[in-house]
């Protein structure tokens, strides 16, 4: 009997030890990727890039998500995996309770082997993703009907912004190149890594508006960046995001209200963070000095927020205007008020 047991034993741990568990309960991550990164193999339908390695999915292995397999499916046929709500179960409790969830799936929008998060994201790269089913153009003539400058507000707010119920907002800061089109026309578009590295001669390009390399900008930073002759072609344009992401998707009656943006100094327009593409399609983010964003004189002088955006110059000029303005009542009815004896006769 106790013979029986031992060779038992030695007969699961010689199993295990010789890969014998990887072949009967699935394959290893660097197996499926030595076939799924090549598209000669597995063609594009099932390719996975190579981003996926930077991906927190990537961490958990494919495995993961791909429950143990006794044998590797058909070629052509999809490999079986478990759904998004077996790890994000409250994520997608908040996205099913919204009308998106009748008309698409989670990975409709979401990659799970190129997903990052909103940290390594961008404003713009989030609407593009909106845009691949709503079209732009018919984007902007619905919101025409009720919103003045709709390109304008379309371009600097992220729809997610509007359209989810956080509060909490950044800005996110893109270098923007500006080309003469057909008629003189300004043509603004966000520069892109490989624009920016030929543009500059380097790979580094915090180092641009980042000269000290402290991941850090501060107001000077930008005063000397908006100031220097070399980079005229180049200018920062702002787009407003959440700091944190919600699947609650609606439309929102307190969006309607433009005060809800446009106020004095809102707190939501204090936080702003330079985004900068990198070479494998993320995106790095530096925090930026507070309130650098309100002072258009030094910050960004190419982002404007009608009621909130702040130029000390042109506040002392309004003030003085002001006082200019009141000296004369003010010194004539003090005049006429001491003179008063003299004109009752």
């Amino acid at each position: 009997m106790k013979r029986e047991i031992f060779l038992l034993l030695f007969t699961g741990l010689l199993f295990f030890g010789t890969g014998g568990f990887h072949r009967a309960y699935g394959m290893d991550t660097e197996e499926c990727l030595a076939c799924h990164m090549d598209s000669d193999i597995v063609g594009d339908a099932l390719l996975v890039t190579d981003s996926f390695s930077r991906t927190p999915h990537a961490d958990l292995g494919c495995s993961a998500c791909h429950e143990a397999m006794d044998e590797h499916p058909d070629d052509g046929e999809e490999v079986a995996g478990l759904g998004c709500e077996y790890c994000h179960d409250e994520i997608s409790a908040e996205y099913l309770k919204t009308e998106h969830a009748d008309y698409v799936s989670c990975t409709d929008c979401h990659n799970p082997h190129a997903a990052r998060g909103l940290a390594v994201s961008s404003g713009d790269a989030m609407d593009q993703q909106c845009f691949r089913c709503h079209d732009r153009d018919e984007s902007l003539d619905r919101h025409a009907r009720w919103l003045p400058l709709t390109d304008l507000h379309i371009a600097r707010i992220s729809c997610v912004t509007c359209h989810t119920q956080i509060l909490d907002y950044a800005i996110d800061l893109h270098l923007i190149r500006q080309d003469r089109v057909t008629g003189g026309r300004l043509n603004s578009r966000i520069c892109n890594y490989d624009e920016l590295k030929d543009y500059l001669g380097t790979d580094d390009l915090a180092g641009l508006i980042d000269t000290n390399r402290d991941q850090y900008i501060s107001l000077d930073e930008l005063r000397s960046f908006n100031r220097h002759p070399e980079y005229a072609a180049l200018h920062l344009d702002g787009i407003l995001i959440p700091l944190k992401m919600s699947h609650q998707i609606g439309t929102l009656d307190s969006r309607y209200d433009c005060s809800f943006c446009h106020e004095p100094g809102p707190e939501r327009m204090q936080t702003s963070f330079l985004v900068l593409p990198n070479a494998d399609g993320s995106f790095l983010h530096i925090p930026v000095e507070q309130g650098a964003v309100i002072n258009a004189t030094h910050g960004i002088p190419d982002f404007y927020m009608v009621g909130s955006t702040r130029n000390a110059s042109l506040d002392l000029a309004g003030l003085i205007l002001i006082c200019a303005g009141l000296i004369m009542p003010v010194v004539h009815g003090t005049l006429r008020f001491l003179t008063r004896k003299n004109r009752r006769h």
